[in-house]
């Protein structure tokens, strides 16, 4: 199993790659990637930005999402992805961070003005503009509170969110962000008391038990009579894998 996903370790999120299109559909573009043997990136209209492509060129593009378990990565075409290393040399920019990493900018618990450029099932993948458009990531759902009310976001749609945590090896390079408005519209009256009861403060490290795996991710159980859970969007990729095989 790990040879299999040694693909992943070659393709980091913000990383520029190239590709060659395979299918030009109504929705998007199909690409191949000759290095990665049954992996294929998808470029939808928007992320396109205006670029016309044909079957069979060969496209530089920049790497917004990774599902390992589909073997899929999502790209974009939009220039302002490339910042200044669109006009650098391919060798210089295969496999690569489009610049010094722009999201190391960002400060934990910072609140930022943010694009929805991909709708996922469980998460979006939102770009931060003021950031040199750092890719982040934040869950559809506040998963402790099972009550919150679903909501349709657009594509280019602006959102205020808060950076729960900057890019590291256990976010597996991403940028986690938290929607505000979901975290306003949760805090029931039982999250208040409960909150007011905790000893544990937003961004504390705590020991915990796992007492269930779930395909959407993980339930824990931690200190005196607290349950958590973990969605998989905030799982490493090779961790997630697991989850996708088990199930």
């Amino acid at each position: 199993m790990a040879s299999e996903l040694k693909w992943v370790e070659g393709i980091s999120i913000g990383s520029v790659i190239e590709g060659k299109i395979q299918e030009v559909k109504d929705v998007g573009v199909v690409v191949s990637f000759e290095k990665y043997v049954d992996v294929f990136g998808f470029i939808t209209r928007y992320q396109l930005g205006g670029t016309t492509v044909e079957t069979g060129s060969l496209v530089q593009a920049v790497v917004l999402d990774v599902a390992v378990a589909e073997r899929l990565v999502d790209l974009s075409l939009k220039p302002e992805f490339f910042g200044e290393s669109r006009g650098r040399s391919l060798k210089s920019q295969s496999h690569k961070k489009r610049r010094k990493e722009p999201s190391m900018d960002l400060e934990m618990h910072q609140t930022v003005t943010a694009i929805v450029e991909i709708v996922k099932e469980n998460y979006l993948v939102l770009s931060v503009p003021e950031c040199d458009h750092a890719v982040g990531y934040a869950s559809l759902s506040d998963y402790n509170s099972q009550k919150f009310p679903q909501k349709q976001f657009l594509i280019g749609q602006s959102v205020i969110a808060t950076v729960m945590a900057r890019p590291s090896p256990s976010t597996f390079g991403r940028l986690p962000l938290f929607l505000n408005k979901m975290s306003q519209a949760s805090e029931t009256s039982w999250s208040k008391r409960a909150r007011k009861k905790s000893s544990f403060k937003v961004g504390s490290l705590v020991h915990a038990e796992i007492t269930e795996i779930k395909p959407l991710g993980l339930r824990l159980k931690f200190g005196i009579g607290f349950h958590g859970r973990v969605h998989i969007t905030e799982i490493n990729d090779v961790r997630k894998s697991l989850l996708n095989l088990r199930f």
